[in-house]
């Protein structure tokens, strides 16, 4: 097997993760580099994040670490965990496995309901 090493991790030729930054210390990360650079290409910078380690850093806490008391989550049928903080507006989804699958600030503009809220309901119930 071909390995090389990124910025972030260790990863073999066909980029699926195979040592964790020890770093994030709450989740297992995104699944993949591919995937930890797709989110953060897309959400990175409406989060304030300057660095695709400082978006999975982000997504970490806010997944992994203790919400606060405006924190609302919930946990599907398949073992996913979303989480929503409508005062910082935050969304983010961790896989039963503990794998960040996304993180970003809902926009009722671009998923079509009503409210962020309601948006969140609907992420309960599965995609």
């Amino acid at each position: 097997m071909t390995w090389f090493v990124d910025a972030l991790r260790i990863v073999p030729h066909d980029r699926r993760v195979i040592s964790f930054k020890a770093g994030v210390p709450y989740t297992r990360g995104f699944r993949t580099w591919l995937d930890l650079m797709e989110h953060y290409n897309r959400h990175g910078a409406e989060l304030g994040a300057r660095t695709p380690q400082e978006y999975e850093d982000l997504a970490d806490k806010f997944l992994g670490g203790p919400g606060t008391a405006s924190t609302h989550q919930c946990v599907r049928r398949n073992g996913d965990v979303v989480r929503y903080n409508p005062i910082t507006n935050e969304l983010g989804i961790l896989s039963g496995a503990g794998v960040i699958k996304t993180y970003f600030e809902p926009d009722p503009n671009i998923h079509g309901m009503p409210t962020n809220w309601d948006y969140f309901k609907r992420q309960c119930k599965g995609p």
